[in-house]
C-alpha cells in the first residue's frame, strides 16, 4: 500500500514520480502492472500503470483525487505485476516453473526481482523452481546475484552449502554474498566489503528439498542420484529463466557445513547421519559428473561447465577416516595409544563381515562416536572446526540466520511467502542416503576433463589437510602420479602469506592459512583472490 512519508509516495522502497504517472496514464492500454494507491481520501484504487521503479514527488492531495478519478476511467481489467513494484502479500510464494513452461520469461524475471528487502540495493532475484513429479510438490529455492563487474560475460557460479539440511543462504549471508547480517532482530541487511559477487554471478540454492526454504510434500531425496537429478532439473529451468547467462562459463562449488549438535549419547545416531551426509562434499562432483553425461542428450539449454571447486569436502570416507586420528595426534589431542586405537576401530568397521557401507547406522562412524564419548572431556574443550578456538569461543551463526529469514517481511521480500526456513536437517528423511559412498571415481573423471579446485583451511580438524590429501592421492586420474610427487609453493596476497598451493594440469590444491572449516568466512579476501586466480587462469 502506498503511504505518505517525508513527501514521498512509496511501497517497500518502490517510488514513483508525477512525470512517470502522467507517462503511464498516456500508455495505459499497454500497461502490464497493477498499482494499488491509497489516496488521501482513504479510498483504495487499483488500476494499471507500467513503470514503478523510479524517483519520487508527492502529488498534492487534490491531484491524488484527480488521479484516482482518472484511474477509474481507464479500461477495466488489471494485468499481472511484472516484478515486485509492490512487495508481495504475506503468504504468497513465487512459483516460477509455470511461467517458464509458458514461455513468459520476462514476466518471470521481473516477478523474481528482489526489490523490497531493506538495505538490499543490488540487483538480485529469488523464488522457487519445481522439480520432481508434479504430485511431489517439490520446489527448490534460490537467490541469484548477477556479477557487479561484467555481468554479461562474468562466470556463473552455483554455490551449495553442505549436505542435507544445510541452507546455502548461509553462504550468501555469512561467507561471500553481497550482504551480511549485523542485527538478526532487524529485517535489513548491509553491504559486505568483500564479496564474490564482485567478479562472479552467484547462484545460491537450498539443496535438497527440505533444506532452507526448499520444500516437498513427501518426495525427499534418499539417494545421491535423486538429489543430483533434482538439481539438474532446477538448472535446466534456471537457464531458461535467465537465458542471457546460459552462454557464460559455469562453475559448481560449495563448502560443507558445520554441525551444531552436542556430542552425547542421545545424539549419537543423529551425529552419525550428519557426519556421513552433511560433511559429504559429494553433491558438487556428482552434479558435475551428471551434467557432463547429459551433454550427449538433447537437453537444452546446454551448460558451459568449465569446472568445479570443493571446500573441506568429505569426498571419500574410506580413505579419509583413518587420517583423522593422525591429525589429532599431531596437534596433541591424542596420545599414541589413542591414535592406534582410533585407527583400529576404523579398520575394524570397514572389514567387519556385517558392515553395510551404505547404511549410516552401520558405519565406522558409529563406533568412532562411541569412542569420542569416552573422551568427552577432551572433545568438549576445543572447536574441531578451528583448532585455534576453545569451545567457549565457538559461536554458531545458525540461530541468527534462522531468525532473520523467518521474519515475515524478509520472507515476503524474498518471495518465500509462508514457507518456514528450516536450518536443521530433517534427519528421518535422509537416514537412508548412501552415507559412506565416496565420489572418488566421479572426481577422477572431472579432474581429467575440467578445471578442479580443492581447498582446505589449515586450522580445520574435522575435515583436515591430511584427510583431504589421503583422498586426493588415492584418486585415480591421469595426473595422479604427478600430483603425488608434486611440491607446495607459497601463495601471497598484498604482501602477506595467504597459504600454499599445488597445480598439476587442470587441478589446483590450496591450503588457506589461518582458516578453519569455514575458510571463506575466516579469510574472505584470500578466498576471493583464490577463486579469481582459479577461474581466470591466473598464476598463484
Amino acid at each position: 500500500m502506498w503511504r505518505d512519508n517525508r513527501n514521498t509516495v512509496n511501497s517497500g522502497g518502490c517510488r514513483i514520480t508525477q512525470h512517470d504517472m502522467a507517462e503511464d496514464l498516456h500508455n495505459a492500454p499497454q500497461a502490464k502492472a497493477t498499482l494499488r494507491v491509497m489516496a488521501t481520501t482513504g479510498v483504495a484504487v487499483s488500476r494499471t500503470v507500467s513503470r514503478l521503479e523510479v524517483g519520487l514527488t508527492l502529488l498534492p492531495p487534490v491531484l491524488w483525487v484527480s488521479l484516482s478519478l482518472l484511474l477509474l476511467l481507464l479500461p477495466s481489467g488489471s494485468f499481472e505485476l511484472p516484478g515486485d513494484a509492490a512487495c508481495p502479500l504475506a503468504g504468497d510464494s513465487l512459483m516460477l516453473s509455470p511461467l517458464i513452461a509458458a514461455g513468459q520469461i520476462h514476466l518471470a524475471q521481473e516477478k523474481s526481482r528482489v526489490r523490497c528487502l531493506p538495505g538490499a540495493d543490488l540487483e538480485s532475484y529469488s523464488g522457487f523452481i519445481s522439480v520432481d513429479k508434479p504430485e511431489c510438490g517439490s520446489n527448490l529455492f534460490f537467490w541469484f546475484f548477477p556479477a557487479q563487474e561484467r555481468p554479461k560475460d562474468a562466470p556463473l557460479v552455483l554455490w551449495l552449502n553442505g549436505g542435507p539440511g544445510r541452507s546455502s543462504m548461509y553462504g550468501a549471508m555469512f561467507e561471500h554474498g553481497p550482504y551480511q547480517l549485523t542485527n538478526p532482530v532487524s529485517d535489513s541487511v548491509v553491504r559486505r566489503n568483500v564479496t564474490w559477487v564482485k567478479s562472479f554471478s552467484m547462484l545460491y540454492v537450498d539443496n535438497p528439498v527440505g533444506a532452507g526454504f526448499s520444500h516437498t510434500n513427501s518426495c525427499y531425496s534418499r539417494t545421491l542420484n535423486e538429489s543430483t537429478a533434482s538439481l539438474y532439473s532446477f538448472l535446466q529451468q534456471f537457464m531458461l529463466l535467465f537465458p542471457q547467462y546460459s552462454k557464460n562459463d559455469f562453475y559448481i562449488g560449495g563448502q560443507v557445513g558445520q554441525i551444531n549438535l552436542e556430542l552425547n549419547k542421545e545424539n549419537v545416531q543423529l551425529l552419525v547421519t550428519l557426519l556421513n551426509d552433511l560433511l559429504s562434499g559429494k553433491y558438487v562432483p556428482a552434479l558435475g559428473y551428471y551434467i557432463h553425461h547429459q551433454m550427449d542428450s538433447n537437453d537444452k539449454p546446454r551448460m558451459r561447465l568449465k569446472g568445479i571447486f570443493v571446500g573441506s569436502g568429505y569426498c571419500d570416507p574410506e580413505k579419509m577416516l583413518t587420517q583423522l586420528p593422525e591429525t589429532l595426534y599431531t596437534i596433541g589431542v591424542y596420545t599414541d595409544f589413542d591414535r592406534r586405537r582410533h585407527i583400529q576401530r576404523v579398520m575394524d568397521g570397514w572389514s567387519s563381515p556385517d558392515h553395510n557401507p551404505y547404511h549410516s547406522t552401520d558405519s565406522p562412524f558409529s563406533t568412532l562416536l562411541e569412542y569420542y564419548l569416552s573422551m568427552d572431556h577432551t572433545f568438549k574443550a576445543f572447536s574441531y572446526y578451528d583448532q585455534r578456538l576453545d569451545s567457549s569461543q565457538e559461536v554458531s551463526r545458525d540461530p541468527a540466520l534462522k531468525a532473520f529469514l523467518n521474519k515475515a517481511s524478509v520472507k515476503n521480500a524474498l518471495h518465500a511467502g509462508g514457507n518456514v526456513f528450516i536450518f536443521e536437517p530433517p534427519f528421518n528423511h535422509y537416514a537412508t542416503l548412501e552415507a559412506i559412498q565416496g565420489v572418488r571415481s566421479e572426481m577422477a573423471f572431472l579432474m581429467d576433463h575440467y578445471k578442479v579446485l580443492h581447498y582446505t583451511g589449515n586450522m580445520d580438524i574435522i575435515i583436515n589437510v591430511r584427510m583431504t590429501e589421503a583422498f586426493l592421492m588415492a584418486t585415480p586420474w591421469s595426473g595422479q602420479a604427478d600430483y603425488n610427487n608434486s611440491q607446495r609453493y607459497p601463495w601471497g596476497y598484498n604482501g602477506r602469506l595467504a597459504g600454499f598451493y599445488t597445480q598439476v594440469r587442470n587441478f589446483t590444491r590450496v591450503i588457506i592459512r589461518n582458516a578453519g572449516h569455514d575458510a571463506p568466512a575466516d579469510q574472505p579476501e584470500w578466498t576471493l583472490d583464490m577463486m579469481q586466480r582459479f577461474i581466470d587462469d591466473k598464476p598463484f
